[in-house]
């Protein structure tokens, strides 16, 4: 029988915007303990997937799964293709909850939120998004320009939900590599 979810931390210290971010302490405490205490408030099997031994041997201080390999990327621009082989190896799981752990203001509430509107409908994938407003500029019919207010939603990378069967099965357009 397969166990409903797990909870899956890429802290990649590479893939990092600021060198070290994941380690560096924000109120006293680093962005990977805020996202490992953030996950165990959610309860779930937690794995951190990094490069670093210093994360590594954080996550093992707190008694979390970790995969490391120093030589491991994420591709931004799909992060599954990325995870496809440690995913393949949790295959007990039927759900996948990725958690970017340079996300802090995403707290356990959000996560749980996030994760029972998935519930709702398991044959799509759920991602993070922020509403922004915008302005587009469009043009009537005698060719005048009109300002208008459009409400648009930018991904932000905090978290995604995916099934195992919808990750396996490539049936949300995810690609598989091949």
């Amino acid at each position: 029988m397969k166990s409903e979810y797990c909870i899956i931390i890429p802290a990649i210290k590479k893939n990092g915007v600021i060198p070290d971010q994941l380690i560096k302490k924000l109120n006293g405490i680093t962005l990977i303990q805020r996202a490992i205490n953030t996950a165990k408030e959610v309860r779930g099997d937690i794995y951190v997937v990094t490069d670093s031994q210093e994360i590594s041997l954080i996550a093992e201080r707190n008694g979390v799964k970790y995969i490391y390999n120093p030589q491991f990327r994420i591709d931004e621009r799909n992060i599954f293709n990325s995870f496809r082989n440690f995913l393949q190896e949790l295959q007990q799981y039927e759900n996948f909850l990725i958690y970017r752990a340079n996300t802090p203001l995403v707290d356990s509430d959000i996560l749980i939120s996030a994760y029972r509107e998935f519930l709702e409908n398991r044959e799509k994938i759920l991602i993070s998004v922020r509403e922004e407003k915008r302005f587009a500029y469009l043009k009537d019919k005698d060719r005048k320009y009109i300002r208008t207010e459009k409400n648009l939603f930018s991904e932000i990378n905090s978290f995604i939900i995916t099934s195992s069967k919808n990750l396996f099965s490539n049936s949300i357009g995810v690609p598989n590599g091949n």
